[in-house]
């Protein structure tokens, strides 16, 4: 079962759906830094990923998934967390071996605060990137299974689609834009805890 710590933040801090909060429980991430060790970890270079939360947090195909309109239930809960990532991702990856992460000593309710600021202030350029990741994920299903199904057996024309919708949106992987988006996004979270002064904790001194 999550800690206190974490279930407030998913719920409270990044407002994270009740539907979310319970898959996250069926991952067994207890802690908050079981979130950030699976939102950061060596996998995806110990940066956030759409593509790699998709497939952490997806519900196995019960999902609907909407390329043509950028949708998938728990998106705003997955861009959440990929900003939650990027604005950690400094401090966490600059851990020592054997070092204990304090998360009181770079989060503060003024961090969510500005947090959610740019969430809205920036949607256009962090939905581009959601799509992207999105159409990777999708195209990552597509050709499992198209791996796994039999000789002779014929493809819907609904994943067909998807494929080929995915495969356009990928096909822009190195295009200016979603190179110059996802760099202004990393620069703009990267930056958010450094004009931030998180509240000093009060001296035990008598």
């Amino acid at each position: 079962m999550m800690n206190k710590e974490l279930k407030s933040l998913l719920c409270h801090d990044l407002m994270c759906s009740k539907a979310f909060v319970k898959v996250a429980s069926r991952q067994k991430i207890k802690s908050i830094s079981e979130l950030l060790a699976a939102t950061l970890g060596p996998e995806t270079g110990g940066k956030p990923d759409i593509c790699d939360l998709l497939f952490r947090f997806h519900r196995n195909g019960k999902q609907e998934l909407d390329l043509d309109n950028n949708f998938h239930p728990f998106k705003f809960e997955l861009i959440a967390l990929f900003c939650f990532g990027l604005v950690l991702q400094e401090p966490w990856n600059s851990l020592k071996p054997g070092e204990t992460f304090n998360f009181e000593e770079h989060w503060s309710p003024l961090v969510t605060k500005m947090l959610h600021a740019k969430l809205v202030k920036h949607a256009s350029s962090i939905n581009f990137v959601f799509k992207h990741g999105l159409a990777q994920f999708v195209a990552e299903i597509i050709a499992s299974q198209d791996f796994e199904q039999p000789k002779g057996s014929t493809v819907s024309a609904s994943p067909r689609k998807m494929a080929k919708l995915a495969g356009k949106i990928l096909g822009r992987s190195h295009d200016v834009r979603m190179e110059t988006y996802f760099s202004d996004i990393k620069l703009v979270f990267s930056h958010l805890l450094r004009s931030v002064v998180c509240p000093a904790k009060p001296s035990n001194a008598s």
